[in-house]
């Protein structure tokens, strides 16, 4: 089970949200410096004491993320920034 488990509806399809999460990506690798990889519609991340992925589909995004020990004291704070990304970045055009 992630320590951190977030969904989010959209209205981009799957390409608009994979564009969206790439943005959420740039933002997990400035704030956690982690490693990205794509496979399929799931990008993978892992880095410094956090892993996980962000599945992409036509109308939901699911981000999962684990947190080792030392990160799992600023759970709140970084599940925050997750959710203001999410949000920003899957908003649709215009908002």
């Amino acid at each position: 089970m992630a320590d951190i488990d977030i969904k989010r509806s959209h209205t981009l399809g799957t390409s608009g949200a994979r564009s969206a999460v790439e943005k959420v990506a740039a933002r997990l690798h400035e704030k956690l410096n982690v490693s990205t990889q794509w496979s399929g519609d799931t990008l993978h991340f892992e880095g410094n004491g956090a892993d996980g992925k962000i599945h992409v589909q036509d109308e939901q995004v699911h981000l999962a993320l684990n947190l080792n020990f030392v990160l799992k004291s600023m759970k709140g704070w970084i599940r925050n920034e997750a959710e203001k990304y999410l949000d920003k970045y899957l908003a649709p055009a215009g908002n």
